[in-house]
């Protein structure tokens, strides 16, 4: 199984992974080898220091071992090895391989070639599922829920993949949507997520949670 959108996941298959995650939290010692034997290749196309790290950290705890490749420019990516024939390779090095790329579409072009699991780890302005996923758990372990709320996006909105799979997964718990987009430059000025919500929150009011979306420097140059 691929996860390449929040789409992939119903909510039970959501349930599952909060009630797993409970239960490795309370006793961590016990899943220490859980992943033991298995091998983790993390592919960033783009710089990242806390998702990567995220994911060896996570695989590194459970036992796994990782292979990272944070720097396509000494890797054969550099020589014209194009991603379908990379993700091929590294399936055979690997058990599982996660991706983050500029491009959105790559997570699922690299689905259809793989053979073993593919975690999107954000593709350009697509999608971002496991940030989507530590998000929802955030909202659950605050309100023990997340349905029946509502919830305040502000900042980028545009430009954050983070913003686009959380709002999809969201929107099919019956929870109420605020959308506050923050213009990165207000009348000439460069202004921050602080003021743009401070400027807006008499308008649209205050939602159960606030999601704050930053802006992507690239998405202005």
């Amino acid at each position: 199984m691929h996860l390449i959108s929040i789409d992939d996941l119903d909510y039970t298959q959501v349930q599952n992974i909060f009630q797993s995650t409970e239960k490795i939290k309370q006793n961590p010692s016990k899943y220490q080898r859980k992943l033991r034997g298995n091998i983790l290749s993390n592919l960033f196309y783009e710089p990242s220091t806390r998702t990567s790290s995220s994911f060896h950290a996570a695989m590194s705890k459970l036992g796994g071992d990782v292979i990272s490749i944070n720097e396509i420019t000494y890797s054969s990516v550099s020589k014209g090895e194009n991603l379908q024939d990379t993700i091929r390779t590294m399936g055979c090095y690997s058990d599982i391989i996660v991706l983050r790329s500029q491009n959105e579409g790559d997570a699922k072009l690299a689905a259809e070639v793989s053979e073993v699991p593919i975690i999107n780890a954000g593709d350009g302005k697509g999608e971002h599922p496991t940030q989507t996923l530590l998000d929802l758990y955030t909202i659950y372990e605050h309100f023990n829920r997340i349905k029946n709320l509502t919830i305040t996006f502000v900042g980028d909105i545009v430009n954050g993949r983070t913003v686009h799979s959380l709002s999809k997964a969201l929107e099919k718990k019956c929870v109420m949507i605020h959308i506050i987009i923050c213009d990165h430059n207000h009348n000439g000025k460069r202004e921050g997520i602080g003021a743009c919500f401070r400027n807006n929150l008499r308008v649209r009011g205050r939602g159960g949670a606030i999601i704050k979306s930053p802006f992507f420097q690239e998405a202005f140059s």
